[in-house]
């Protein structure tokens, strides 16, 4: 099963992006959303980190590019090549796979 780090965010298509995730197969993991003071943000970003580090993509917010948070996540996945994908590029690639499996009876 593929492991997903879900970018937190606040936009009305992520409400329910986790639940989406996990049933087209998908395991979720995330952090709590990014705290505004310093002290809070060095622990959150701590956190977040271990959580991406065990992700095998990462799930990325539209328009999320001005959180400090989020683009430091980004720039180490694409350094790291941990796939960064949207919410849609993930469940398109999860219909994907799944069209291929029945195609060729579940070989690769």
């Amino acid at each position: 099963m593929t492991r997903l780090y879900l970018i937190p965010s606040t936009l009305p298509e992520y409400t329910n992006a986790a639940a989406r995730l996990e049933a087209a197969g998908f395991e979720v993991v995330t952090a709590p959303p990014e705290p505004d003071t310093a002290p809070e943000w060095g622990a959150w970003a701590r956190y977040a980190l271990a959580l991406l580090l065990t992700a095998d993509g990462v799930v990325l917010p539209r328009g999320s590019g001005g959180s400090r948070g989020n683009g430091l996540l980004c720039r180490l996945a694409h350094d790291l090549a941990i796939p960064v994908l949207t919410l849609r590029g993930w469940l398109t690639r999860a219909g994907q796979d799944a069209y291929m499996a029945r195609l060729t009876g579940g070989r690769p």
